[in-house]
């Protein structure tokens, strides 16, 4: 999902490090999924569901193709990224792993708009929803204030993250017959805290969060607020997974057996994200690798997905039916229709973003709007609660626990909306009223400003490469070339093939030569 255009600074090539898993976990995770498989096949023998338990299986596609295209496609990506960085520059990888970002809307949007039954259900909010968050788009780029829309785009795309991965869980483990309501909660504890432990322990993650909400004219949290939040998500991942354990174990020993695949996938999941997020100090091409991974997972379970709609509904019609037959050619179609959409937003980077600037802003305000609405729409075109869903993916149809009250569904539906319309709002406000304060400010007044936000942001993430770089650019601005050195040699220190504090360094000293 490409979300993020940059309001300030450039960013840098990443270093990489090897992230192993211990054999022994690994073979003793296949042996259950062996066993599970026997056990499903033993008790299709019996029971009052006896075909319909004989035909299940624990996989979504099979196992050679979940292995590669779910669970192992992060290993397959990171060779790929390695092997190309070779032969084409950060920059060009990175540009064309964006047309999948973008083009992995399309799938989403074809079922939104070309499913007959879904429309009807939601033709309020897939009408109102796109020209909504299109005019709030454009007034943002059009205007420049656009740093909070930004910040907005990065935390919906980190919870977007999440809850797809929360959600290939639950289908594995549906598809082992497993729908404990404890399973449930602790399943999606361990996405949201791997995934906030990924961001709020890893300085070079945070850094850009936080510096996307200072950029929309928030101050710099304080270190012990930082300090205080990581202590807070250490002690919830580590309560989670303990309890994660403990509950995979007891349901073991009672029969009620979790998916052990679904062991496998959060592995390769949170173990991605984990190294997207503290080993690359690019946020571009870390956000790229992930990113990457999360199209490929996406691309493969609409297409499964879809598959399974044409073979079960004989009256599915129109395009839908067309393009997911069972032919080998049509998955060369799928893939060049998501191709072509994401090469919309490559074709804007041809433009002369001088001579036309307002059209780039423009086109950056309709691709955000793509962005935002696919994080939109997969909050709701893909529920697996739902008995439609549950008939396509083959799982067993559950019901999942409801609390004692209900809210109707268009209060539920504002309430949501809220939490993008009140912080969006007050960031816009924050922006303006920063940028009103600052306009009077001469040069030096503004340089030292900023040299004391940069120094906050160094405090609250000081092993983050781009924190040290940012404010050594902000000692040397102000001809502070001794302290302004410091800082690259600070970023070097965490990650020496830094170039651009490699460059700084070496301009620091020359220009330190010169000085009488």
């Amino acid at each position: 999902m490409v979300y993020q255009e940059s309001a300030g600074r450039s960013r840098n090539d990443g270093q990489s490090k090897t992230v192993t898993t211990a054999s022994p976990f690994v073979s003793l995770i296949k042996e259950r999924i062996l066993a599970q498989a026997a056990n499903l096949e033993s008790k299709s023998r019996s029971g009052p569901h006896e075909s319909a338990k004989k035909n299940r299986s624990i996989w979504i596609l099979n196992p050679a193709a979940d292995l590669t295209l779910i669970i192992g496609a992060p290993l397959l990506i990171f060779i790929g990224i390695m092997a190309a960085k070779g032969i084409w520059s950060s920059a060009t990888i990175t540009s064309f792993i964006m047309i999948w970002a973008i083009g992995h809307h399309l799938p989403g949007m074809m079922r939104a708009y070309g499913d007959p039954d879904l429309f009807r259900r939601f033709w309020v909010r897939l009408i109102l929803a796109p020209l909504f968050l299109l005019a709030v788009c454009i007034f943002s780029f059009w205007t420049t204030v656009n740093s909070g829309l930004i910040a907005i785009a990065a935390i919906w795309g980190w919870w977007h993250y999440l809850m797809q991965a929360y959600g290939f869980v639950r289908i594995y483990d549906s598809k082992a017959g497993s729908f404990a309501a404890t399973t449930r909660w602790l399943d999606q504890g361990m996405c949201l805290t791997w995934f906030a432990a990924a961001v709020v322990l890893n300085d070079n993650a945070l850094y850009e969060f936080i510096e996307n909400f200072y950029n929309s004219g928030l101050g710099v949290p304080a270190p012990q607020t930082i300090a205080t939040l990581q202590a807070v998500v250490k002690s919830a991942t580590a309560a989670i997974t303990t309890l994660f354990v403990i509950n995979m174990v007891v349901r073991y020993r009672r029969g009620d057996q979790p998916s052990p695949v679904k062991v496998l996938l959060m592995v390769a999941t949170f173990g991605a994200f984990w190294y997207s997020a503290a080993t690359v100090t690019n946020i571009i091409v870390a956000y790229a690798f992930f990113e990457l991974f999360h199209d490929v997972q996406y691309l493969t379970i609409v297409w499964a997905f879809n598959r399974n709609r044409v073979k079960k509904d004989q009256q599915l019609e129109g395009f839908t039916r067309f393009l997911f037959r069972p032919r080998v050619m049509l998955v060369g179609v799928y893939i060049c229709l998501v191709f072509a959409y994401g090469s919309l937003n490559w074709a804007t980077g041809l433009i002369d973003q001088q001579e036309r600037y307002q059209l780039t802003r423009v086109l950056s305000a309709v691709f955000i709007t793509s962005t935002l609405l696919h994080y939109y729409f997969d909050g709701f075109i893909w529920k697996l609660r739902e008995s439609p869903t549950q008939t396509t993916l083959g799982i067993e149809k559950q019901k999942t626990g409801r609390f004692g009250f209900s809210v109707p569904t268009w209060l539920r539906h504002g309430m949501l909306w809220m939490l993008f319309i009140v912080p969006f709002g007050y960031l816009s406000v924050a922006q303006v009223l920063d940028a009103m304060d600052r306009q009077d400010d001469v040069d030096h007044v503004k340089w030292n400003r900023r040299i004391q936000e940069s120094q906050q942001l160094v405090a609250c993430t000081p092993e983050s490469v781009n924190a040290h770089f940012t404010l050594g650019l902000a000692y040397e601005a102000q001809e502070l070339f001794e302290e302004a050195e410091r800082e690259y040699q600070a970023a070097l220190g965490i990650f020496p093939k830094h170039s651009m504090s490699i460059d700084g360094v070496e301009r620091v000293q020359r220009r330190q030569t010169q000085q009488p």
